[in-house]
């Protein structure tokens, strides 16, 4: 059996698993050379009668361990220079400096809570200190917030525009705390201003004195004070464990694994006169080779099960999560999404438009701690199935990946309310995940996504993975706009929309014909109106091309947001962000039917040969067996056979044969049934007419 040299690391586990039925249980690791690169392969193999965990804590054991044997090394630091010292460094996070002292994550959470924001209840609080409000005066002031960004068509415009559409569809303009629905609907359409305190109270017209506070109840503890929160509470529960004070030797391995660079490392080190440990070339090599050791003893006792808990310090070091950009550094786009996409693979759904950047390298640490609080235990491991999961998505170190060779996730069948997880793996389903998610988007009845300023605004205009971004940022806005979602809600709304891609990712089965679970609540009506409102704009093109054009729907704001999708989608979005557009087409379809109504009452009346008008094709004068609606306007349409109809449009170009009208092959709908069922309940009564309809079809044949 070969030794575990320092630095060593996991490599590809053997085939055949450790276990009662395996001769020897076979770990296989990597080398390290003196420049500290990963070469080469040593192989561990453990007869299978031994107790493999005894073994592997034996050889880690003979690791060797940089030890601080002098005076210096020894002295323990006054509470408030090392505080002072300790926030003089340039990457200094007290977040990541408690989970290396090993304070539980329970107490860290509560700490840190200003990382943990809820923007809804942000725009709540704000509006209710603002109420009674006029609707008009919050859109004026939204509007002159436009007119000084020198941006036409930026977000603020957009919510203005909204908020005078809810006022004139309510009718109502002065908002009372009693007006629930009205705040509800008010609440959403400012959410994308939560993250700026002060213009939010400004276009609520909040005194200066009231919104000051409201920011000052937002404004975290300094570095300083956390600092020194933290260390006390480090210094109590050693004290509870009957240990000493931790030594300035003790504190340089603390910081190393927090993640500071190896200049700070040196600033420590000159402060203290401390010297660089045997064996060990400068502090950069020290930090460097303290993560690595760490890394690849989580690799090891992960690799022999995947089920256990590990350590957060481990996965930390793994997913180099100490430094302010994620293990893939490679170009500034995948690192972005990176950073973005960690703290939705442990259900964090943070939008990192509230933070800066630096902030966020904390969120993603906070979003650990959370996991680690929710599972309970000594508030310091985190599940091996999540740290699998962070595997799967590429977020570890790349050269430890292959190794630990996670198991796939399970199949879904049974109905779970969404979480920040899930809004990840849609944003990457199939080759158009921004399409599918704006349209998903407008089938919910939640529209596309209002920004009035950005956060991070490169992140989102880099090539390469930027449609997973947008994709991305309209999830997390259906997310938060439709709380109630279940993964059974939308199950049925992929199958319904033939979106398989979307489908196979939230459940990880390919078919689309397996029973699922259903939700705890049906859909909300207005979800479901939505739903067959995208079935009937996609099979009444006409319809919609005459809605268009009367309400002059292309220059609309919701039309842009779904400017790679379809017309009958984009149409869709219009109702979806505009209360006052939805109650337009609510007038104009009722008005089209009542004129359907009418006009079905009077179509009896028949022509030379007996039929009646509208169940003759005016191409051939046979009857349709697949009749389909052209709309001219309002109060003008006509039947054609959809089979006859089509080949009209390519032998003589795409006119409507009747009326030469622009007519395109894909603005043909699909087959009227319903008008189907009359035409069929016609010929049935009248068998008489159906040989001479025989005889004239042999004529024209």
């Amino acid at each position: 059996m070969q030794n575990i040299n320092p630095g060593t690391a996991v490599g590809t586990p053997s085939p055949t698993p450790p276990g009662p039925s395996s001769q020897t249980a076979v770990i296989r690791l990597r080398r390290l050379d003196q420049s500290l690169l990963r070469q080469g392969h040593t192989v561990l193999e453990f007869p299978a009668h031994q107790n493999c965990a005894q073994l592997l804590a034996r050889e880690l054991a003979k690791r060797k361990v940089h030890v601080f044997d002098t005076y210096a090394a020894r002295r323990v630091p006054e509470l408030e220079s090392l505080c002072h010292l300790l926030c003089d460094l340039d990457r200094h996070s007290p977040m990541a400096m408690g989970i290396a002292l090993g304070v539980p994550s329970q107490f860290l959470v509560q700490q840190f809570g200003y990382y943990d924001p809820d923007p809804v209840k942000r725009v709540k609080s704000l509006l209710a200190a603002s109420l009674p409000l006029s609707l008009a005066d919050v859109a004026a002031r939204l509007q002159r917030k436009a007119d000084s960004s020198g941006r036409p068509g930026c977000g603020t415009e957009t919510i203005a525009l909204q908020i005078r559409s809810l006022a004139a569809c309510r009718e109502i303009d002065r908002l009372d705390v009693q007006d629930l629905p009205v705040c509800d609907a008010l609440v959403s359409m400012l959410l994308p201003l939560s993250a700026h305190v002060d213009w939010l109270g400004e276009v609520l017209g909040l005194p200066e004195d009231k919104v000051f506070q409201f920011q000052s109840d937002t404004v975290p503890p300094s570095r300083f004070q956390l600092s020194k929160t933290i260390i006390e509470r480090d210094i109590l529960l050693r004290r509870e464990q009957n240990k000493p004070a931790r030594t300035c030797g003790e504190w340089m391995k603390v910081m190393a694994m927090a993640g500071v660079t190896g200049g700070d490392l040196e600033q420590l080190a000159r402060h203290w006169h401390l010297q660089v440990p045997p064996g060990i070339s400068n502090w950069f090599r020290y930090q460097d080779n303290m993560a690595m050791a760490m890394e690849d003893e989580l690799t090891l006792w992960h690799q022999l099960d995947h089920s256990q808990p590990v350590s957060l310090q481990h996965v930390v070091a793994l997913l180099r999560l100490q430094h302010c950009a994620l293990a893939r550094s490679g170009d500034g786009d995948d690192s972005s999404w990176d950073r973005i996409s960690f703290p939705l693979t442990v259900d964090n759904a943070s939008n990192p438009r509230l933070f800066s950047k630096r902030q966020w390298h904390d969120v993603c640490l906070f979003s650990l701690l959370q996991c680690s609080a929710r599972e309970g235990g000594d508030g310091q491991h985190i599940s091996g199935r999540l740290l699998c999961r962070l595997v799967r998505f590429h977020l570890g170190n790349s050269s430890v990946e292959p190794v630990l060779q996670c198991p796939p996730p399970l199949e879904e069948t049974q109905s779970r309310p969404l979480c920040p997880f899930d809004l990840l793996r849609l944003s990457q389903a199939g080759d158009e995940p921004e399409r599918h998610a704006l349209e998903m988007a407008a089938a919910l009845g939640v529209g596309g996504e209002v920004v009035a300023d950005r956060h991070w605004s490169e992140v989102w205009t880099k090539s390469g993975a930027c449609t997973r971004r947008k994709a991305l940022s309209t999830w997390q806005w259906i997310y938060t706009h439709a709380p109630w979602l279940e993964t059974g809600h939308l199950v049925p709304l992929f199958r319904r929309f033939g979106r398989e891609a979307l489908m196979r990712e939230l459940t990880g089965i390919a078919g689309s014909d397996f029973a699922f679970g259903e939700p705890a609540s049906p859909f909300p009506e207005r979800v479901v109106e939505f739903m067959d409102l995208a079935q009937d704009l996609c099979e009444k093109p006409g319809l919609v091309r005459i809605f268009g054009f009367q309400n002059q729907v292309t220059k609309h704001f919701g039309y842009a947001m779904l400017a790679r999708c379809s017309q009958n989608w984009q149409v869709l979005n219009c109702l979806a962000v505009d209360p006052l557009m939805l109650q337009a087409w609510r007038n104009f379809v009722g008005a089209f039917q009542k004129n359907r109504e009418n006009a079905v009452a009077k179509e009896l009346e028949v022509n030379a040969g007996g039929y009646p008008h509208d169940y003759v094709c005016p191409i051939t004068l046979t009857y349709m067996d697949d009749p389909v609606l052209i709309i001219q306007s309002q109060t003008s349409w006509n039947y054609f056979s959809r089979r006859n109809l089509i080949q009209a449009l390519r032998d003589s170009g795409p006119f409507n044969p009747l009326t030469r009208c622009p007519l395109c092959e894909q603005d043909v709908p699909e087959v009227d049934q319903e008008h189907l069922k009359r035409i069929n309940a016609w010929r049935e009564q009248h068998p008489e007419l159906e040989e001479e309809q025989e005889e004239q079809e042999v004529q024209e044949v």
